[in-house]
């Protein structure tokens, strides 16, 4: 049985989602070294909502990949029982 953290490690293991990471991380580099004075202590918070919404995805999916997993395990629990 798979833990939480693997269900969560593979749900990040996407295409699409290593490339928001890369980009939220790109854009928070030169965002924040490019930045005037002024403006650098807000760069910040779009590469942030990037990284949020990717943590949200991967909670959801894990959660929801960790719900199948325990519905499984109980399914072939009974099955069991009955043999």
């Amino acid at each position: 049985m798979k833990t939480f953290g693997e269900l969560f490690l593979e749900a990040l293991d996407d295409f699409t989602i290593k490339l928001l990471i890369v980009a939220a991380t790109a854009a928070l580099i030169l965002e924040v070294s490019l930045a005037d004075s002024s403006d650098r202590a807000t760069s910040w918070i779009d590469s942030f909502g990037i990284f949020c919404a990717v943590f949200v995805v991967g909670m959801v999916t894990s959660v929801n990949n960790y719900q199948k997993v325990i519905n499984q395990k109980m399914i072939t629990k009974n099955i069991m029982s009955l043999i």
